[in-house]
């Protein structure tokens, strides 16, 4: 998804719109996929051209997933497990009004023979209890702002032991490092206008009439 309306969802229908990738903002990419009848799914974003600002919300997001995975224990209530990355996303460093109301309305599910269950998702109002092992898709993200910028999807598929946590999908770059590309957009421009058609040849001179 590109361009100024996003839906931080697998679910969200296909258009025919076209990808602009030599614009700025934001530009998100993700893939579920199903092998040997187990889902797992993974979200990217890209961000060309980032404002200072959302290069920070970035950084939110990739701390908040972190801190989500260490709330998946035993016991845990899914809908606690939301309250608290509401809360921990609250006391983020540098922090501005208005950004928790762009906080997406779940952070994740429980995944394995189904996709995704209504009543397995991380999100307030469900009482479900985190049982080990489980693998669950955890899902942080913030829709775009009043123009259109600043949409971040984060997501990995993780399982989740009695001993052991580890993130199926990690091997996927996903640093802010790895996220932000500055981009000459005027040159991106000028090299996708089509050429200029030829110039057309000198009308040649009649030639003499015979005497």
């Amino acid at each position: 998804q590109s361009g100024k309306t996003f839906d931080l969802d697998f679910s969200v229908k296909v258009n025919t719109e076209k990808l602009n990738v030599s614009s700025g903002g934001s530009h998100l990419l993700g893939i579920a996929v199903r092998c040997s009848e187990y889902f797992a799914a993974i979200t990217r974003t890209l961000l060309v051209n980032p404002t200072n600002f959302e290069k920070q919300a970035y950084a939110w997001m990739y701390s908040l997933h972190k801190k989500v995975v260490e709330f998946l224990v035993a016991g845990a209530v899914y809908q606690d497990v939301y309250r608290k990355a509401r809360e921990e996303l609250g006391r983020m460093p540098g922090m501005k009004p208005g950004v928790l109301e762009r906080f997406s309305s779940n952070v994740g599910w429980a995944t394995g023979l189904a996709f995704r269950e209504k009543g397995a998702m991380l999100e307030e109002g469900c009482e479900r209890k985190v049982v080990l092992p489980s693998t669950f898709v955890i899902s942080v993200g913030l829709a775009p702002d009043k123009d259109g910028r600043g949409a971040i999807w984060y997501s990995e598929t993780v399982l989740v032991e009695a001993t052991n946590t580890e993130v199926l999908t990690a091997r996927c770059a996903s640093s802010p490092k790895d996220a932000f590309f500055e981009v000459d957009l005027q040159e991106t421009d000028a090299l996708e206008a089509p050429p200029a058609p030829p110039a057309p040849a000198p009308a040649k001179p009649a030639a003499p009439k015979a005497a």
